[in-house]
């Protein structure tokens, strides 16, 4: 009975995440509209804001459920897809702090493929904090996307000392 219980609870937990995901694809095909200027298309950012709306609410019960099933090789793929999320609307430090415990999980449970989705979506995030105009970023964010950088880049060393070159390697031994 405790198993089964558990099964469904892993099952409606993969469907969120499933939908969370699906969502999240959708925002970012409207992100990819010439115009990116609220004036320009109204509606549509009203509809990519209600996308990322509902992907967060999916992706946060589906990484709830995640835990509480403890399915801990699939709370990685929520906190990835969650982490991918995040950076959409540029909240940075929620990203930073959902890899950081996937990032833990997979290390601890030697999940390979997952840290090379780590590291790739890792990537994700600093080429999209380093993209927001100069204007958008202060001194002291600039400080603190550093030394977010700085600990991470630390993290992915510290795996058996490969570097983010030797993903490639990581990938193909875990397939």
């Amino acid at each position: 009975e405790l198993m089964g219980e558990q099964y469904r609870l892993l099952g409606k937990a993969l469907d969120r995440l499933s939908l969370g995901r699906a969502f999240l694809l959708q925002s970012f095909d409207s992100a990819q509209d010439d115009c990116h200027d609220e004036l320009c298309h109204p509606e549509r950012s009203r509809r990519r804001s209600r996308t990322i709306t509902q992907a967060a609410q999916y992706l946060d019960q589906a990484v709830a459920d995640l835990r509480e099933a403890g399915a801990q090789e699939f709370v990685v793929r929520g906190l990835l897809a969650r982490a991918a999320l995040f950076r959409v609307p540029h909240e940075f430090d929620k990203a930073w702090t959902d890899l950081k415990e996937a990032h833990e999980i997979a290390a601890r449970g030697e999940m390979r493929l997952h840290l090379v989705d780590y590291r790739l979506e890792a990537c994700r995030v600093f080429l999209a904090e380093l993209s927001l105009p100069l204007d958008s970023r202060s001194l002291a964010d600039s400080g603190s996307l550093l030394s977010s950088v700085q600990e991470h880049a630390e993290l992915s060393a510290g795996l058996d000392s490969r570097s983010l070159a030797d993903s490639g390697s990581l990938l193909s031994s875990a397939r």
